[in-house]
Order: structure tokens, then C-alpha cells, then sequence
């Protein structure tokens, strides 16, 4: 169960309706944000692992919609999962009280909403993938995003107004790693992360053992002398082979990639310690 998951249930079981959570109120009063100039697939599908798989950060589908002032509900599409930084520590479920699950809530569907605004451009062009018809709105300035935070409960309209003309050199800058997206349908980078969570195309939460990911990442860089972390051998060993001191080479999977990634806020192919520290990303 996520931590946005109960949430909700403690919201519908235990809060009376004069004390409920209006999301969608919550959602369209969040201020708009400029989305990220150029998001990489790869880079925000770690970050979702990272997000909900490591931290049991909150996580929601992710719809759209040829305009914003769209009325039919049937022209809402879902187009795959988002996640956000949304809990900085992990409380126990049993310390919470209603009244702290309305903040928390509250703060969920805000960083949700922000993540959907932020990584708007990642979302619209796998749209077009999973309905090619949906290229002929692709331009469109008022593409409506919406948030569905529970299988079956109100897709709530994401707020949106249009974007200045961007710089060349526009910089997203190191918070592109506090959100996350992974697409449903047959993309390869999207199909293959779905198959080996298991996730198929109604949820998505691709937890691991955190503290032990960290545990073996801390015993190899904590070495003494060069070490590479590479996601293949082959890699690793042809970098090895360009470095003096025979450095150890350990192959590592995309959990502690993702771990990786969100230390160093940089992705790669090879990370590069020496003696504890962090020398090189490549």
C-alpha cells in the first residue's frame, strides 16, 4: 500500500465530510510552473524508481486531454504514472491521525500536481505514442493534463497557462530529479521497466529493499583505490582499461542506479569513486 493510499482511506474512513479533502480544489489552486526544456526518459523512469520504489514517495496516473476546457470525460486518455518528492522522512502508519493525513495529503496532490506541470513536454510526447491521433493536438498551447489519484476516483484537471518563448540555453536546473514518469503502452524503455516490476498498465510501484541497495553501494565505494559502478561489465572494463591502479569494477542494477542518480544528481552509464569519493559520472 502507498503512503498516498492510506492517506485516501484514512481520509474516507475516518474524516467526516465537513472535514474532507476537496483534490481538485487543492489541484487548481497550485500555481503553474514552467516545464522542464528537455526531460530525459531515462533519467525521470529512475527518478520514479527512486521516488516510489526507494522512498514510498506518492504516485498517481497521469491523463490527457485535447484542451483544457474540454467537458466530455471520455476524452481523458491515461498515458502512464508520475511521482513527485512528497515525504522527507518514512512515518509509522499508526502514529497518524486524521487531521495529519489531511496536511499530508494536501501536500501529495500539490507535488503531484507540480510534477505533472513540470514534466508536461515528457507526458504530451508519450502521448503521442500511446494514440498516434493525438499528434494533430500535440502543438496545441491548452493541452489539458489531469491527475487520477486512485484507480477510479475523479481525474482532476492540472492547471496550466501558456509559457513564455524559451531561452536556448534554458537550464532545468537539480530539481528534475525530485520528479518522476514512467508511460504505459509499447514504447521499449516504458514496456521493459513495466515487465521487470511487474507493474502492467494499471499500477505501478516498484518498491525495493532500500537500506540494502545502500548497504552494498556504501561497501564498494568505502574501498580504498578507484572504483567503478557500471551497469555492464563490458563498460566497466573497457573504462577500467583506460585508468591506472586496476580499479574494481561491480556491475550494478537499476535500483542501485536510481540510488546512484539521486545521490550524485547525475545519470550514468559509470560512476567513478575514488578512495569514498566521488570522482567521475560517465
Amino acid at each position: 500500500m502507498t503512503k498516498l493510499t492510506y492517506i485516501l482511506i484514512t481520509l474516507c474512513v475516518y474524516i467526516s465530510p465537513t472535514r474532507s479533502l476537496n483534490l481538485q480544489s487543492i489541484i487548481s489552486a497550485v500555481k503553474p510552473a514552467k516545464p522542464f526544456h528537455k526531460p530525459s526518459p531515462t533519467q525521470q523512469t529512475l527518478s520514479y524508481l527512486y521516488h516510489v520504489g526507494g522512498k514510498g514517495d506518492a504516485l498517481s496516473n497521469v491523463y490527457v486531454r485535447p484542451s483544457t476546457s474540454e467537458s466530455k470525460p471520455d476524452a481523458w486518455f491515461r498515458v502512464g504514472f508520475i511521482t513527485a518528492c512528497t515525504y522527507d522522512e518514512q512515518e509509522e502508519e499508526d502514529e497518524w491521525s486524521p487531521e495529519t493525513a489531511i496536511v499530508t495529503a494536501a501536500k501529495a496532490a500539490t507535488a503531484l500536481a507540480n510534477s505533472a506541470m513540470r514534466q508536461r513536454k515528457l507526458i504530451i510526447e508519450h502521448a503521442c505514442v500511446v494514440d498516434e491521433n493525438f499528434k494533430e493536438h500535440k502543438r496545441h498551447a491548452d493541452v489539458g493534463l489531469g491527475l487520477q489519484l486512485e484507480e477510479g476516483n475523479l481525474i482532476c484537471q492540472v492547471p496550466y497557462e501558456e509559457e513564455e518563448e524559451e531561452e536556448e540555453n534554458d537550464d532545468d536546473g537539480g530539481d528534475m530529479f525530485d520528479y518522476g514518469f514512467v508511460g504505459i503502452g509499447d514504447l521499449g524503455l516504458y514496456e521493459d521497466f513495466r515487465a521487470r516490476w511487474g507493474g502492467g498498465e494499471a499500477v505501478l510501484e516498484p518498491y525495493y529493499d532500500r537500506d540494502k541497495v545502500l548497504g552494498w553501494i556504501d561497501s564498494k565505494v568505502s574501498l580504498s583505490g578507484s572504483v567503478i559502478l557500471t551497469t555492464t561489465s563490458a563498460k566497466g572494463d573497457e573504462l577500467a582499461s583506460t585508468m591506472s591502479g586496476s580499479p574494481a569494477v561491480h556491475v550494478i542494477d537499476e535500483k542501485h542506479r536510481a540510488e546512484l542518480m539521486a545521490m550524485t544528481k547525475k545519470v550514468g552509464d559509470c560512476y567513478v569513486y575514488k578512495d569514498g569519493l566521488l570522482e567521475d559520472v560517465l
